[in-house]
């Protein structure tokens, strides 16, 4: 009697059990909580695969289902912050990712890099993927905004106490470090004046952390004007920026009379990123090299909009 009941009971769970596996959801790459695996195959080609998975965005859960894509050949620098010749992996929308070699597309505002991939002589080399960049504190989450604050500056100076210096115009980029905190489009950027402003034009340059130029005023340049005041100037093309990130500020004159304000020694720390960029021809805009490296009276003293 005792030994039929077992059987009756054992009988009984195993018929739950067998329900509990026929209604669960099947395994599948992309119903895990991780982001998609980019990985090379190889041994040769320029073809990558990506495994199926999640991308976060804010709160939002975007799925992505398994897939390959072909990164560009010759792509030999994926080191930050200049990102020099790289394929970045990337996803924008939708279920699968995309590659490009445009620092300014992959980064591009709501965008989500996943990977780098360096390639020569027709092979991808390596890959590699994006830890905490050190422009953007991990725990601070990327926002976006369109008021109240739209306007940022370089580095404010401590009080009074480290006066600016005056710079005199030549033909070259002077720029300065800037952070922008949080996703926006901006529209323009000025340039804080000196005592002298009769003669010269200035052009204002926006470049990303990698020292790529991504925004600029007119080329012909705006007649200085308004002594010892910041005096604001239109990008040809507004500008869609991502952060929080560092990127760098500039202007470049097209005489040598007038002059404008910048950061003299004590006016910011040694790791403040300053500098000057050389550029031949008036209107003709360089890239520069980011640097973490404070020179005096090269830093011009600007804000963005």
């Amino acid at each position: 009697m005792r030994s039929t009941i077992h059987r009756r009971l054992l009988a009984s769970l195993g018929a739950v059990f067998l329900l509990i596996l026929s209604t669960a959801p099947a395994f599948s790459q992309t119903s895990y909580n991780a982001p998609p695996n980019v990985y090379y195959p190889g041994p040769t080609g320029l073809v990558i695969n990506y495994s199926g998975g999640i991308i976060m965005q804010g709160g939002a859960v975007n799925t992505i289902v398994p897939g390959t894509l072909t990164v560009s050949n010759t792509q030999t620098s994926c080191a930050a912050p200049a990102f020099t010749a790289c394929n970045f992996v990337y996803w924008t929308s939708g279920t699968a990712l995309l590659t490009t070699t445009t620092y300014s597309t992959a980064y591009a505002p709501g965008n989500v890099v996943v990977a780098y991939v360096t390639s020569t002589g027709g092979n991808v080399t390596l890959v590699t993927f994006p830890g905490p960049s050190p422009s953007v504190p991990v725990s601070i989450a990327q926002t976006s905004t369109t008021t109240p604050y739209t306007a940022f500056t370089t580095l404010s100076n401590p009080n009074s106490l480290i006066a600016a210096t005056s710079v005199t115009d030549t033909v070259a980029e002077y720029w300065s470090q800037i952070f922008i905190p949080v996703n926006t489009t901006l529209t323009g950027a000025c340039l804080l004046n000196g005592a002298t402003v009769t003669t010269d034009k200035h052009i204002v340059i926006l470049f990303n952390s990698a020292g790529t130029v991504i925004a600029n005023s007119a080329l012909a340049g705006v007649a200085d004007s308004g002594a010892s005041r910041y005096q604001c100037q239109a990008f040809v093309t507004p500008v869609a920026v991502v952060g929080p990130q560092t990127y760098f500020v500039g202007t470049q004159p097209n005489g040598t009379t007038d002059n404008f304000l910048a950061y003299a020694t004590g006016g910011a720390p040694t790791n403040y990123g300053t500098g000057l960029t050389t550029c031949a021809v008036f209107g003709t805009l360089c890239n520069i090299t980011p640097t973490n490296i404070f020179t005096t009276a090269q830093g011009p003293l600007m804000m963005v909009y």
